[in-house]
């Protein structure tokens, strides 16, 4: 689908990323989760599924998981935020949010909050990739040489509380559960990660939830040198993170010792011997 979906728009000449979209519909995206979770099914294994973009990937989920199928589904910041509105400028403006899959219209990106919501989608991640600016311009003309990914990962927090939580789509608990609490059980990690315990990592965050902050791509600190929600007033940030019981992070600067981190590899392993 894919491939003929592609071949379509290069041959109607769309190689404007303002056509990217039709270059990856969501039917496409729904046939692929579907067979994903077929396989699944057939042969009682797990699926986790991410990058779920489309109403209908998202509702595939909650169907197969009424069927007793072990099917989760992630998806990302981008998707439950943004629009395919992103794309309409063209050029290094569209390159910037270029990905896999597109970034779809409003419909989707109310299903895919639904789906956190009512709990058939269970995460959230980030998917973050630095990419610079230039980088993403040097195909800025063609989306199929463009550069797939988008960074986002320091404004992710902060930015799905303001959507979620503050604006009555989320409740606290659930923001919880989808940013910390069921990836760490996903992944393994959990008691370790995910919960405040005692024998837990103190890995917390203070937040001041009243906070309201206008995100500015030129005071964050990836190298990618842009981010995604530039320019967006949020309510709610991070003034404070601990690792481990550590201070690393205070009022947006990091305060950490250099290579006091761990391969999250290690922690996995650890929690599955425990």
């Amino acid at each position: 689908m894919l491939a003929h979906a592609v071949e379509r728009v290069q041959r109607e000449n769309q190689r404007d990323l303002r056509y990217f979209g039709r270059s990856r519909p969501a039917e496409a995206e729904v046939a692929g989760t579907l067979h994903g979770i077929a396989y699944a099914e057939y042969t009682d294994a797990a699926l986790y599924v991410v990058h779920v973009s489309a109403a209908g990937a998202a509702e595939a989920i909650r169907d197969a998981r009424s069927r007793g199928v072990r099917v989760w589904g992630e998806t990302r910041p981008i998707y439950l935020v943004l629009t395919d509105d992103c794309y309409a400028a063209g050029g290094v403006a569209a390159a910037k949010m270029t990905g896999a899959p597109p970034i779809r219209d409003s419909l989707h990106r109310e299903s895919l909050w639904q789906g956190l919501q009512v709990g058939y989608l269970h995460a959230i991640g980030s998917d973050h990739t630095t990419w610079t600016v230039e980088q993403k311009a040097a195909a800025s003309d063609d989306f199929t040489q463009v550069r797939f990914g988008v960074p986002g990962l320091e404004t992710e927090f902060p930015v799905i509380f303001s959507e979620g939580v503050v604006k009555g789509r989320l409740p606290l608990s659930r923001f919880v559960e989808v940013v910390s609490t069921i990836p760490a059980r996903l992944f393994g990690l959990y008691p370790r990660k995910g919960t405040i315990a005692v024998g837990s990592d103190a890995d917390l965050v203070l937040f001041d939830p009243a906070r309201r902050t206008t995100i500015d791509e030129s005071k964050l600190h990836s190298r990618a040198g842009y981010d995604p929600f530039h320019g967006r007033e949020i309510t709610g940030w991070p003034i404070m993170t601990l690792s481990r019981g550590e201070v690393v992070v205070r009022e947006g600067e990091f305060v950490g010792r250099q290579g006091r981190g761990r391969p999250l590899e290690r922690a996995a392993a650890h929690a599955r011997q425990r």
